[in-house]
């Protein structure tokens, strides 16, 4: 079943979810590269944001500890329609902290992603006629120049882009700045990324690259780069801060091409991990400390391998295995890194 038809399903589903926090030890090993601010003005933790659709969006803090089943909640943000969250497809942090969720509520915003807790609404809501949002597939995010994009399930051939985004006046029914559009209707932008400049957008079984993505303005769009081996319909991808493109094809395999700035056409992958016992693999993205972690949709677990830049081709075992009970058909995975 496509995200699209989980989306669709999401409005017959009146049950709240959640968003649940944990916590691993702390670990310097496991500290983010660099320092900064939270949306709180504080130092937060590298924090893996876990997405099921229906069912809940996890975060774990230092993810890169954490192994077996002994993982405590610490807060949670309780979802559901009163809270404006409805059926979570993704999700982005800024590197102030601020969070958005693409659902079928709208595209809600929380100005703290690590402090929301308890029952609440999101601090802001962008959705509407003059907005183009009503059921949101995907957000993504240009750090630089404050600018999100968004995928719509009602007119998927269309990405919509909007300016200061982090500004409190970026709250209910926005018109767009900017659209990146074909009336090609085979396009369908199922999962975006920002990295570089560009935009990574994925279409069926293919990945679109368009440069300078912030400032185009097309209803009729060409893309620069067009990606499409060895991929099936919807993959996960994910850019780390290396600037690899990190494949996951929905089988036990996660592909991974070194240079994401130039990949185009059909290349073979620079390494392919096949991970042992893993069933289906939806997303996995790679930290600053050269660790993958790995999203399994059919075990409910997420895998940690470490050292990726030293291994070779084929079979791997994971080094730790979260297997909290809260993990729930984890489908995207985002990775907050200051």
């Amino acid at each position: 079943m496509s995200k699209k038809s989980y989306l669709r399903l999401s409005w017959f589903i009146s049950s709240a979810v959640a968003i649940t926090v944990f916590t691993g030890a702390d670990c310097p090993m496991d500290m983010p590269m660099g320092g900064g601010g939270g949306g709180n003005g504080s130092t937060n933790p590298r924090t893996l944001f876990v997405v099921s659709p229906n069912t809940s969006l996890l975060t774990f803090a230092n993810p890169g500890v954490l192994n077996g089943s002994g993982v405590t909640p610490t807060t949670e943000l309780e979802l559901g329609i009163g809270g404006q969250i409805v059926s979570p497809l993704d999700a982005i942090v800024t590197p102030d902290g601020i969070m958005f969720v693409a659902n079928g509520a709208g595209i809600s915003i929380f100005e703290n992603a690590f402090t929301a807790a308890g029952p609440r609404q999101a601090d802001r809501i962008v959705e509407g006629t003059d907005s183009g949002i009503s059921t949101p597939v995907d957000v993504a995010y240009d750090a630089d120049n404050d600018v999100l994009f968004v995928s719509e399930n009602s007119n998927g051939n269309e990405i919509l882009v909007f300016d200061n985004v982090s500004n409190l006046a970026f709250d209910g029914d926005v018109i767009p700045n900017r659209t990146i559009g074909t009336n090609d209707n085979s396009f369908d932008a199922e999962q975006m990324r920002f990295f570089g400049g560009a935009l990574y957008v994925v279409s069926r079984e293919s990945v679109f690259i368009f440069e300078n993505a912030s400032t185009l303005d097309t209803n009729d769009f060409t893309a620069d780069r067009l990606f499409t081996s060895p991929l099936v319909d919807e993959p996960g991808i994910s850019i780390d801060s290396m600037g690899r493109l990190i494949v996951a094809n929905e089988d036990d395999t996660v592909r991974i091409w070194n240079d994401a700035s130039t990949v185009d056409g059909s290349p073979a992958p620079d390494l392919e991990l096949t991970i042992q016992d893993a069933v289906r693999i939806d997303s996995a993205v790679i930290d600053a400390n050269d660790r993958m972690y790995a999203a399994d949709r059919s075990r409910n677990l997420i895998y940690t391998i470490d050292n990726v830049s030293q291994l070779a081709s084929g079979m791997i075992q994971a080094d730790r295995v979260n297997e909290a009970d809260e993990l729930q058909t984890p489908e995207r995975l985002f990775l907050f890194e200051e």
